[in-house]
């Protein structure tokens, strides 16, 4: 997975040169220092509003910032995701399919077998189907 950094951390080292102080370059965006400080340390997020002042004041482009931001909100959300206790939704009418192993009796029953259904060699189905008790060998 591609590693993410958040666009303030970009801004910081990329776009705002390393001369200029935080408070200069707020004046000249038109934020207060304080705004700015939290974008450029991590500690907010890029607005569409600081991405169009950022443009004009510096020449990158709005869009390339925003698309910084939404690849950090969707890493955040991923890493987050996992941390979810959410069970899965298990439908009582599913089949399940599981490989077998195939015994030479298995083949046998299969070329007697009226009720051959070739595309089903080689699986065993555990589950529910129309009737209450549909478990077994196939």
């Amino acid at each position: 997975m591609k590693e993410t950094i958040h666009p303030g951390l970009y801004i910081r080292e990329q776009i705002i040169p390393a001369t200029m102080p935080v408070k200069e370059a707020a004046k000249l965006l038109g934020v207060g220092r304080p705004a700015l400080s939290n974008l450029l340390n991590g500690n907010a997020a890029l607005s569409p509003e600081m991405a169009a002042r950022l443009e004009k004041a510096f020449g990158v482009s709005q869009q390339n910032l925003l698309q910084l931001q939404t690849e950090f909100d969707q890493h955040q959300q991923r890493l987050w995701a996992q941390t979810l206790a959410v069970g899965a939704y298990r439908n009582r009418h599913t089949i399940i399919v599981r490989p077998r192993k195939l015994t030479t009796p298995d083949l046998a029953f299969w070329e007697m077998s009226p009720f051959r259904a070739p595309e089903l060699h080689g699986f065993q189905i555990l589950g529910r189907g129309i009737g209450p008790n549909v478990r077994g060998r196939f």
